[in-house]
């Protein structure tokens, strides 16, 4: 065989090779929209019946797993607590994000959420998942004092969403955090919850879109978490690679900590510990064996 018939056979299998992968790939998020709409829809008719009230804006809220009640949270503390409070906006609720999150600050408001200690705007992963251990964990510190909101803006897992919607999910961290904050704003001083932002792996990429750098967070909000940020975060990549002198990729420290910080184990002092860290403070929460954050 001649290089030129080399070239076209290799031409040939390379181009049935990338067919079968886009068939396959198509089947695969044919699958997941079908299941992720019927699932919807099941759980739609649930919470309709659980919560007459709510408008389409809640019917995803049973994405989240089931709220701990002030019974459990009191008996594990050993002291009064509160009903934790949680909005969810899911895809179906309205056709633009910015109608999603104005329905999930509605519900939010309705059930009582500006008023508790703590107000929480999380940003999902790309299929509209929370991870239950982030909020159960504020509600049992805060004794039930606390307030979640979130919006789904895709049906597909992060590692798909990120390829076909990951302006989406820019767009939902966006608008669900200004319009938390166009209402918190304009409550009086002292009767303001603090603010706090959270996401995890595309979740952090949609809630950082929010802001502009570390001014902005420090700025507008009186916290974040943000875990497993992936490799294009702009803000985490920003920080990483302005990083101090001296200070590595894996564990960086971005002037000398004041803002914001980094770490792979939270339950240890986090550096740098001889700084000191006041107001605001964001902290990134990364391993350094993640694929996706390297």
């Amino acid at each position: 065989m001649n290089a030129r018939g080399f070239r076209f056979g290799l031409r040939r299998k390379f181009g049935l090779l990338l067919g079968g992968f886009l068939l396959t790939l198509g089947t695969i998020l044919f699958l997941f929209v079908s299941t992720a709409r019927n699932v919807s829809d099941r759980l739609s008719t649930v919470e309709s019946s659980a919560f007459p009230e709510y408008t389409a804006a809640s019917r995803a809220a049973a994405r989240f797993d089931e709220v701990a009640t002030l019974i459990e949270i009191a008996t594990f503390t050993g002291a009064p607590a509160e009903e934790p409070v949680r909005a969810y906006a899911g895809l179906d609720s309205g056709e633009t994000a910015e109608f999603r999150a104005r329905l999930a600050v509605r519900d939010l408001e309705r059930a009582g959420g500006m008023d508790r200690s703590v107000l929480v705007v999380l940003t999902t992963t790309g299929s509209g998942w929370v991870d239950p251990g982030a909020v159960d964990s504020l509600e049992y510190l805060t004794g039930g004092d606390s307030a979640t909101v979130a919006i789904q803006y895709s049906y597909l897992p992060s590692v798909l969403s990120y390829m076909v919607d990951s302006d989406r999910a820019r767009e939902a961290g966006r608008e669900l955090f200004d319009a938390v904050y166009d209402r918190w704003s304009k409550l009086p001083l002292g009767d303001r919850p603090r603010l706090v932002v959270a996401g995890e792996s595309l979740g952090s990429f949609g809630a950082e879109t929010a802001f502009s750098g570390e001014y902005d967070l420090s700025n507008r909000t009186d916290g974040a978490v943000l875990a497993g940020p992936p490799n294009f975060n702009t803000l985490a990549r920003e920080f990483v690679d302005d990083r101090d002198a001296g200070s590595s990729e894996v564990e960086p420290e971005y002037r000398d900590g004041r803002t914001v910080r980094f770490t792979d184990n939270p339950s240890e002092a986090i550096a740098p510990t001889e700084e000191p860290w006041e107001g605001s403070r964001i902290l990134y929460l990364m391993h350094a064996s993640d694929p996706v954050v390297w």
